[in-house]
């Protein structure tokens, strides 16, 4: 711990962090990513298949971005297969993560940390806590993101980055795994810090059996980040050939594209951000509600007690 926190301690063996949302600010980023690459393959299969009866209607970007906030939490594949009546099935909706993944592996890289987290990290290692990243992406995508320069900058403080293997997935089986690691050396709580409501309530289901303390991370988003986020999605197509060869590329030429539109096909006026009372009403036993600038200094006081 700094020499500021010296008289305080913590009172949990482990910590569970989300990445994308939690650590790094770009929840924005992530919604308008799968909206993009979701609409990008669905006129990619309409096109190929033109006479498909499941495939009459194309959705918004401003639609898909909504309903990826309300569906955060959960895989980008999952979401694509869970949207509407579009008829996508699982080949379909893994080509969305697939490209996705590449898009986001660009884009993400210019995402920042909120200040305060990589510190706060950094602390809670020397205190003798175990730091894990529990995440809905496939593992190889989160152990090349660990070499990068972004990954590298928190590497020296986790004790281990857990995605999807193969009988593995977010939630009760990374919860046991944490468990089983750092339990052999003491019996105190496991932290959870989330921010979305499908994982807190994914939580909620097995918190008495690996004792979790659940905390919503309840960032104040603004509109306007949503529209950074489209303008750095544009960018890191343009910018990047096999972005621009991929169906995003098409997509951003193509009749329905943006490039005659100035970029306007997210519609800020009917964005639908999160409410902080659905991480509270979904079970967190705390709440950490504030703006990117302050909320890990807001977290870390409200984590440390009295030694």
């Amino acid at each position: 711990m700094s020499k500021a926190d010296s008289s305080k301690s913590f009172t949990f063996s482990a910590a569970v962090w989300i990445r994308d949302g939690v650590l790094i600010d770009r929840m924005p980023l992530n919604a308008l990513a799968f909206a993009y690459c979701y609409q990008a393959i669905l006129l990619k299969q309409i096109h190929t298949n033109p006479h498909h009866t499941g495939l009459r209607t194309i959705p918004s970007i401003s639609t898909l971005t909504n309903f990826a906030l309300a569906k955060s939490g959960i895989s980008c594949a999952d979401k694509a297969g869970a949207f509407g009546d579009s008829a996508m099935d699982d080949d379909t909706a893994n080509q969305v993560a697939s490209l996705y993944n590449q898009l986001c592996a660009v884009a993400g890289s210019q995402c920042q940390y909120f200040p305060g987290a990589v510190e706060l990290l950094k602390d809670l290692q020397q205190a003798g806590v175990h730091n894990f990243i529990s995440s809905a992406l496939e593992q190889e995508v989160l152990d090349h993101w660990l070499t990068s320069e972004q990954g590298l900058a928190l590497a020296p403080h986790l004790a281990e980055v857990l995605g999807k293997r193969e009988a593995f997935a977010k939630g009760k089986e990374h919860f046991a795994h944490v468990a089983k690691l750092t339990r052999r050396q003491t019996p105190q709580p496991i932290l959870y810090v989330a921010d979305a409501r499908q994982e807190i309530l994914q939580a909620k289901s097995c918190q008495t059996s690996f004792n979790l303390i659940i905390v919503g991370f309840a960032h104040c988003l603004k509109k306007e980040k949503f529209a950074r986020a489209d303008e750095l999605i544009l960018t890191s197509i343009k910018g990047h050939r096999h972005l621009i060869e991929s169906p995003l590329g098409v997509y951003l030429n193509n009749e329905a594209g943006r490039a005659d539109k100035q970029g306007a096909l997210l519609d800020l006026n009917i964005l639908e951000l999160p409410a902080e009372s659905g991480l509270a009403n979904a079970g967190a036993d705390l709440i950490v509600e504030g703006a990117g600038s302050e909320i890990f200094n807001l977290l870390r006081q409200k984590l440390q007690a009295p030694s």
